[in-house]
């Protein structure tokens, strides 16, 4: 007999409407596993739902606000991290009202 226990939700994964319905396991506050949700309408998920652990606890993933500092064309494509309110007071200079 198991004892894991499985919580439901729903992917976000892609733009899909309405959203692919999963089930997951944890430990803490890590995703350990993704199954679908069976009962739910739109099921079972694509791919991009099974992966979504790997892309939560991916190391390099993204997570602070970052601005480009060159084109994006250019080849070294380069990007400034930000940390608390400024990302916000700089958009907010930006906008026309």
């Amino acid at each position: 007999m198991s004892n894991e226990e499985y919580f439901y939700t729903f992917c976000d994964a892609c733009n899909e409407v309405p959203m692919c319905g999963i089930k997951f396991l944890s430990e803490g506050d890590l995703v350990i596993k993704v199954k679908s949700w069976l009962d739910f309408p739109m099921s079972p998920p694509c791919l991009k739902a099974y992966i979504l652990p790997q892309i939560r606890h991916h190391p390099k993933r993204l997570l602070y606000p970052i601005m480009r500092t060159r084109n994006k064309d250019s080849p070294d494509p380069d990007g400034l991290g930000f940390h608390g309110m400024k990302p916000t007071i700089l958009l907010s200079l930006n906008l026309r009202i």
